[in-house]
């Protein structure tokens, strides 16, 4: 009994006795939860005691019994007499640890209150706590698996049994933001249309400006872009949502969020000031018009909250730095009257040109053999560039998708040109009119999948019937550079974005993929043969000398791939520099709040790597990039490569096994692995198996946590899903030096 006594003492009563079994565990761990359960309990002690001397009814949410938290929500419900049955229910919502928000809720509800504004839809306000997401010291200094983030939203969205009738949007200030910018989309769902049209006419009610991630609705339906993770809860559980982030300073507001009114504040008595309370003197009436004008509107006016829901439409830019919203209603119009033009077009041609137009067909048919020779031909070389390419690790995979279509392409021409001995009277209307064939049944599936997808092909059918129809060099020319213009938006939109989806999904060696892929290059390909036969026409030039003409573009092509494939770290040079590393160019402003990691990211890559040190923040070391593809933090003098990675795969069955080495040639003080993947079903990440342990950041992004000196060389064996594709992060950090590798698998 002595020595259990005495076992037991030192184990719960000495501090480190235990601390090689149980890192950062116990005291740490407990100091942490204190801390935040007690920010939590003033923050929903001081609103609450708030609104209760206003009168308000509220009602408090416990959150997170299991985890044994403390932290709440407060919901204060306010029914609307003018609101009808057939009516959603609309839930405003911010966060307790968002001030700015948290101000601008309560400034509504005042207005409310005070009868200023008189919403015609009933309505819910809650303030959400134990929102913020762990960071990375937190969830490591757990014993246990760390909370997800969101809680409060979470435990929201549980409460409703009819998600149809619910509609909601998340106010959410961040200092980084210098825009109001709508999330109106997730992977696979969007916020109906009704709902993003009220909004947008109470912002230009308002006069506040407003910006979105990308207007491109097909990157979200097809889960090529997640989104903020908040609005993944939100399609989960199947209630119309949108995110709206807010700077600090709204753009064509008079004041800033700072002058809301604390607290303290409105604890006294509100009195009248010339007519105006005096929360509405502390805001000021541009900042009060404005601020409130938005929610006035919304509120009032509820026709969009009767209307069903419609998430098949599109968004379109307009010339007032608005945006024009097409429901799938027009959508379907506008694709009956382009059907019943191009019938009109093509039923005059062939009763003008009925006799050539006769023999043209005739031609194709007989010999469409050839364009389907083509189209399996120019498949497999996609295929077969996915092997090739990935024999290299990139430092991003968009420049590898590129260059494997354009690998594919001139292994295509070079093939192409060895049928040329194939008969086909009029070869260049032959390629015309595969073209438009092959284009036409790419339109006809996208229509079957959603219709809201033909309008992003719209631009591309446009250009490709020109090409397919004119005759001059210089016209056919210029819509085969225009054609692929809008696709190449899209991609750059999702590389500013820093999503690898598309990328992966153009790199896959998957069948599947190949075949849609060459079913999108395939049009352009044709047009490019056309292009060739119309500036250089048989006639005039014999096969010896057309020969060399055509094999310029695909041995100028291949010559790129080969300089590329002896130099991969060329492929990240600043001319396309990846959003992800430090010194990149970033299309849109980050969506984290200060200190918090949405989705997992964090957006200081000292950060992720647990470097907490002002010197690492202060200098802002410059990026440089080695022969190797290395990309190197300098800010002293700089030393040879210290870090070498190698990663085999073995597959079993379902079930993959990546053996990961890593070795470091110098000292490093920190070593940091992090593993971005996803499977194509857009499932959650799953680890079967892992020598150390492992935190989840988000639903597709994990870190291993190494401890302070993880061994040299390291070695790292995990088993996945045989379906998953992603890529490694691997940063070693020096006393001078840091050096950082992605490899994808």
């Amino acid at each position: 009994m002595l020595i259990l006594w005495t076992g037991s003492f030192l184990f719960f009563n000495t501090p480190g006795a235990f601390s090689e079994l149980f890192p950062q565990g116990g005291h740490t761990s407990s100091a942490i939860s204190l801390e935040r359960r007690q920010e939590a309990r003033n923050a929903t002690g001081a609103l609450h005691q708030k609104l209760r001397a206003w009168g308000v009814s509220v009602e408090v949410q416990d959150l997170l019994k299991e985890y044994g938290s403390f932290g709440s929500s407060l919901l204060v419900p306010i029914p609307s007499a003018g609101a009808s049955l057939s009516s959603r229910t609309l839930v405003l919502a911010c966060s307790l640890a968002d001030p700015e928000g948290k101000d601008l809720l309560t400034l509504l509800l005042y207005q409310i209150h005070q009868g200023n504004i008189r919403p015609g839809v009933s309505l819910l306000i809650a303030f959400l706590g134990e929102e913020e997401p762990l960071s990375l010291d937190q969830a490591s200094a757990t014993l246990f698996d760390p909370p997800p983030p969101y809680r409060g939203l979470q435990a929201l969205l549980d409460r409703f049994e009819d998600p149809e009738a619910v509609s909601l949007i998340y106010l959410s200030f961040s200092p980084l933001s210098t825009q109001l910018t709508l999330q109106y989309g997730s992977s696979g769902a969007l916020a109906s249309s009704q709902l993003l049209a009220a909004v947008f006419h109470s912002l230009k009610k308002a006069g506040l400006l407003s910006t979105l991630p990308t207007p491109y609705t097909i990157l979200y339906k097809l889960g090529l872009i997640t989104g903020d993770p908040r609005m993944g809860l939100m399609a989960e559980a199947g209630i119309d949502g949108l995110l709206i982030e807010l700077p600090i300073e709204l753009p064509g507001r008079g004041g800033t969020a700072s002058e809301f009114p604390t607290a303290e504040e409105t604890h006294a008595p509100l009195p009248a000031q010339n007519g105006h309370s005096a929360l509405e003197t502390a805001l000021g009436p541009v900042t009060t018009s404005r601020g409130l004008s938005f929610f006035k509107e919304l509120l009032e006016n509820p026709s969009w909250s009767y209307l069903q829901r419609d998430q098949h439409y599109s968004l379109f830019p307009t010339f007032q730095g608005t945006w024009y919203i097409l429901p799938e209603k027009q959508t379907v119009h506008i694709l009956l009257v382009l059907l019943f033009a191009l019938f009109c077009f093509v039923g005059s041609y062939s009763i003008i040109y009925r006799q050539s137009l006769l023999v043209q067909w005739i031609v194709f048919i007989r010999r469409s053999w050839v364009l389907l020779l083509y189209y399996l031909v120019f498949a497999v070389l996609c295929w077969g560039s996915s092997f090739f390419i990935s024999l290299w690790n990139f430092n991003s995979p968009y420049p590898p998708a590129l260059l494997k279509i354009l690998l594919a392409t001139a292994v295509s021409l070079g093939l192409f040109s060895f049928f040329s001995g194939v008969h086909v009277p009029r070869r260049a209307e032959f390629y015309g009119h595969g073209a438009f064939f092959f284009l036409f049944v790419i339109s006809l599936v996208a229509v079957s999948l959603d219709v809201s997808f033909f309008l992003p092909i719209l631009w591309f059918f446009l250009w490709v019937f020109l090409a397919s129809v004119w005759k001059h060099p210089v016209l056919n020319g210029l819509a085969l550079i225009m054609a692929p213009l809008q696709f190449g938006r899209i991609l750059y939109t999702t590389y500013t974005l820093q999503e690898t989806t598309l990328a992966h999904h153009l790199l896959s060696p998957g069948l599947g993929e190949n075949i849609l892929l060459a079913l999108f290059v395939f049009p352009l390909l044709l047009l490019l043969k056309r292009l060739i036969l119309l500036s250089y026409p048989p006639k005039r030039y014999s096969l010896a000398c057309r020969f060399p003409l055509e094999l310029a573009l695909p041995l100028a092509i291949l010559a790129m791939t080969g300089i590329l494939s002896f130099s991969p770290g060329m492929v990240s040079l600043p001319f396309l520099p990846y959003p992800g590393v430090p010194g990149a160019m970033h299309g849109l402003p980050n969506r984290s709040e200060p200190g918090l990691l949405p989705a997992g990211e964090s957006t200081n890559r000292e950060e992720l790597a647990g470097v907490e040190s002002d010197q690492a923040r202060e200098t802002q070391p410059a990026r440089g990039i080695d022969g190797t593809g290395t990309i190197q933090y300098r800010s002293g003098p700089v030393s040879s490569t210290i870090l070498q990675t190698r990663l085999t795969t073995i597959t079993f069955f379902d079930e993959k096994t990546l053996s990961l080495s890593v070795t470091c040639t110098g000292t490093p003080t920190l070593i940091s692995i992090l593993l971005e993947a996803r499977s194509p079903a857009g499932e959650r990440l799953e680890i079967y198996s892992s020598p150390v342990p492992v935190t989840f950041m988000n639903t597709h992004t994990a870190r291993f946590v190494l401890g302070p000196l993880p061994s040299n060389p390291l070695v790292l064996d995990i088993t996945v899903p045989e379906n998953l594709k992603g890529r490694f992060i691997i940063r070693a950090l020096g006393e001078q030096t840091g050096e950082e590798k992605e490899v994808l698998f």
